[in-house]
């Protein structure tokens, strides 16, 4: 009797370790690379981790949250959680995240209408704007702590409709995303124009601060086999195709928008 008691609570207290390690994968919608494409949740980041999760963790789906949410997951679940593609910062690296890549690298930008007419040489000069971005995104904090008026919205199309509907002067965003998401609103890109390069960074896989070490190991390993095969080439060639225009790996950079 006392030791089948034993046994359960065993089997009970490995139960709950497992459970607490089980892994969440979360991501938010942001083209090209974690987005829905003829209905089909897919991008740069998403198939990357896609071949992973089949390796890795072929029982766990993918969830697609609000990019705010998946913020708070990070910081908060008390279970695992890997979420893609997600800016680096000192302020998240104090949180005790862990970082796989980069998966990508971009030109972070203010986009504005293309008859704007306002000159904008710096910094200083878009603190006069009423900018639009995403609530949760790294570069709406960067430009509020400059002092900015940012109108948060839950989307990156909601914040480029605000623009370019004239209800804000300017978007936060990116050369490699803006285009695409331009695209599916309707908009020709040769509808806007960059008033502002404030920043070229690159994004990443990211881990909870609670995600054991040795899971994190796991998978920055069959990252770095899967970035060492043809994969990210053929990825690279066929994503050129569907965006229209050139990407290219690099180990240092991740995929990254070839100059034309």
């Amino acid at each position: 009797m006392e030791d089948g008691m034993l046994r359960l609570v065993a089997f009970l207290l490995l139960f709950t370790t497992l459970q607490s390690h089980a892994l969440r994968i979360i991501s938010l919608e942001e083209p090209p690379t974690n987005y829905r494409l003829n209905g089909t949740f897919t991008g740069t980041t998403t198939e990357l981790v896609e071949a992973l999760r089949q390796q890795l963790a072929p029982s766990t789906n993918i969830e697609v949250l609000p990019p705010a949410r998946v913020i708070h997951l990070l910081q908060h679940s008390e279970t695992p959680v890997l979420a893609f593609t997600i800016g680096r910062t000192a302020e998240r690296e104090a949180l005790g995240w862990h970082f796989i890549g980069p998966v990508i690298t971009r030109r972070h930008v203010i986009w504005v209408r293309q008859q704007y007419e306002l000159a904008l040489t710096n910094g200083t000069d878009i603190l006069s704007l009423t900018l639009s971005g995403t609530r949760g995104d790294w570069r709406v904090d960067f430009w509020q702590q400059q002092g900015s008026k940012i109108e948060q919205t839950r989307s990156h199309v909601q914040g480029l409709r605000m623009m370019h509907s004239g209800r804000t002067d300017g978007w936060i965003s990116s050369d490699i995303e803006a285009p695409i998401l331009a695209a599916t609103q309707g908009i020709a890109v040769e509808e806007l124009k960059i008033a502002h390069t404030f920043r070229q960074s690159a994004s990443y896989l990211v881990f909870s601060a609670n995600t054991p070490a040795q899971q994190v190991e796991r998978w920055q390993q069959a990252y770095q086999q899967l970035i060492g095969s043809d994969f990210v080439s053929q990825q690279a060639q066929y994503w050129s195709g569907v965006l229209g225009y050139p990407l290219t790996f690099d180990p240092k950079l991740g995929y990254h928008m070839l100059e034309k």
